[in-house]
């Protein structure tokens, strides 16, 4: 699996995430609108306003407007993703194919140098693998001899050893302690642990700096390969590609910020009609009003609120779901930026590249945030899906699920040191 087909999994998921929080958005703003037009005709109604009034007229142009912004909000969300759901899935196939030609065309010793690294990283974990039983013995010994209270307390007077200094009455208590836990045997015991577990941390890190070496030397051959890939056909057909979903994306971004205002009714037209509803009201609130009519026996006003209530009972349900799915696309944001911060780490521009991101952290506006390390890619038996629901679900925090699909790396060629001397 190529790193553009990995980060399509985080963008299907984001969007995925992101039309259930527009469902539930579309249905609160609606839920908005007919709160506001329930409140005009509660008024109208307490106030004997004529419908053909200069106030009446004045409420329903302002929702009026309120609903058409709604509509043409919704058609140019449509209009968009529809618009995306086109373009996604021709840069992606220009990307596999891209990286296709790329691997059919690779410089043998990049393709030698790989062989090489994956064959040194299998040794590496298959001498982990070998030793773990005899490290876990070791280590374990190791810990019983620290809390062995008499042997911890010797050695920490360093008994047995040249800079031992105790006056006569202490060396003989010593001596009588040393042989109730039998030091000078256990000593050597000790001595021979600590040398096992050197030898084998002296051993990984071998495997650690050949690797280092053989990562420096294929990191170096792609950087000279860079100027070569970023002047073949299908990468101008990549970028220009990446350019039209980046605008797609940026006009997504606009309409729902234009949703946003609506659902929270925070958009010019909401704030209109709820100015004129506190002109009109000749009390604090609605409510007051209601009640100061239902206290005089005015049935209608026990029926306005009975039907208020229950609007507003709808609404604040929405307003509920409206805000978890809103957590939701947040959470789908966060995985999806920092698995796309993840899968850069290992990209290399061209030297003449002059994009925006080398100068800005935002990479959102530049064709750069398509640009993947294509030496890189993960087993296609991975279940990446799963490890993503298991972020979505709380089950697996952001770390730990990078660090799991981490682990499905067939080739790595991370500028990240490996733990040096660590199994």
């Amino acid at each position: 699996m190529t790193p553009g087909t990995l980060a399509a999994l985080a963008e299907d998921n984001t969007r995925d995430y992101l039309r259930r929080l527009t469902r539930e958005q579309r249905s609160s703003s609606q839920l908005h609108t007919q709160h506001l037009q329930l409140q005009a005709r509660i008024l109208c109604g307490l106030y004997d306003i004529d419908d053909n009034a200069f106030e009446a007229s004045q409420i329903r142009l302002i929702l009026m407007r309120r609903q058409a912004r709604e509509k043409d909000c919704l058609e140019r969300l449509d209009a968009a993703n529809a618009e995306l759901d086109s373009l996604l899935p021709a840069l992606r196939q220009a990307q596999e194919r891209f990286a296709s030609d790329l691997e059919q065309h690779k410089d043998p010793a990049v393709h030698a140098g790989e062989q090489q690294l994956q064959s040194l990283l299998q040794r590496r974990n298959d001498t982990v693998t070998t030793y773990q039983e005899l490290f876990d013995e070791c280590t374990g010994k190791l810990l019983g001899y620290r809390q062995n209270s008499l042997y911890t307390y010797l050695r920490l007077h360093q008994y047995g050893t040249g800079q031992y200094r105790r006056n006569a009455l202490s060396r003989r208590m010593d001596d009588w302690l040393a042989r109730q836990c039998n030091f000078l045997r256990n000593q050597q015991n000790e001595q021979l642990l600590l040398a096992i577990l050197e030898q084998h941390a002296e051993m990984l890190a071998g495997f650690d700096e050949q690797a280092e070496a053989l990562k420096k030397q294929l990191a170096a051959l792609h950087h000279r390969a860079a100027p070569r890939s970023s002047h073949h056909p299908l990468a101008q057909e990549v970028e220009t590609r990446a350019r039209q979903v980046i605008a797609t994306r940026q006009q997504l971004r606009e309409v729902h910020e234009d949703i946003d205002m609506l659902e929270q009714c925070a958009d010019g037209d909401s704030q209109d009609a709820l100015r004129w509803l506190k002109y009109e009201l000749t009390t604090e609130t609605l409510n007051e009003a209601l009640a100061q009519w239902a206290a005089i026996g005015v049935q209608q006003a026990v029926n306005f609120q009975q039907e208020l209530d229950e609007l507003r009972r709808r609404l604040d349900i929405h307003s509920q779901r409206c805000e978890q799915a809103r957590q939701l696309h947040e959470l789908a944001q966060t995985f999806e930026s920092t698995l796309i911060m993840h899968l850069h780490r290992d990209a290399r521009c061209p030297d003449d590249c002059t994009c925006a991101c080398h100068t800005k952290a935002n990479l959102d506006s530049c064709p750069c945030q398509m640009r993947f390390a294509q030496a890189t890619r993960w087993r296609e038996d991975g279940n990446y899906r799963q490890l993503i629901a298991s972020y979505m679900g709380s089950a697996m925090p952001l770390n730990a699920t990078l660090d799991a699909i981490d682990a499905l790396r067939t080739t790595t060629l991370s500028d990240r040191p490996l733990m040096q001397g660590q199994p």
